[in-house]
């Protein structure tokens, strides 16, 4: 009789046992879950901020001196195209915009205090992958 009560308390602290460790192996899986759906959701708001700062530019008047600092600024990450009353200029991380080249006397320049308006181009996906800055006529 003593060891069958010796195996019953056994059994029942294996049991216990089990359901404690499967407990907590839900917990985790929940918070696991959890983790990475919070993760992913501070991922996409990081996202719409930095997309933000750039969006803020379409349909905006800015001037020929903000122009320049807006492509100074994101010439690396995204493309940006200048249209001036003497043509266009694409600027990347390839073919960086060049201060000291803007001078009048060149055949493309920016002038500090002409406007221009901004526009925000998107790929398929959605995601802001080019600015167009137009000199503002009349």
């Amino acid at each position: 009789m003593e060891n069958s009560l010796k195996m019953l308390t056994i059994a029942a602290g294996i049991f216990i046992t089990c359901v404690v460790i499967s407990f907590s192996i839900l917990v985790m899986h929940e918070g696991m879950s959890l983790g990475s759906a919070f993760v992913n959701s501070l991922n996409e708001k990081e996202k719409d901020y930095r997309e933000y700062n750039v969006a803020k530019y379409d349909s905006e008047i800015l001037t020929g001196a903000e122009v320049i600092n807006v492509t100074r600024k994101y010439q690396n990450d995204i493309e940006i195209t200048i249209v001036t009353g003497n043509g266009s200029r694409i600027f990347t991380k390839n073919n960086n915009f060049n201060i000291s080249a803007n001078y009048p006397e060149n055949d493309f320049y920016i002038e500090p205090y002409d406007d221009y308006v901004g526009r925000v181009g998107r790929d398929a996906n959605g995601k802001i992958n080019r600015l167009k800055f137009e000199l503002r006529r009349g």
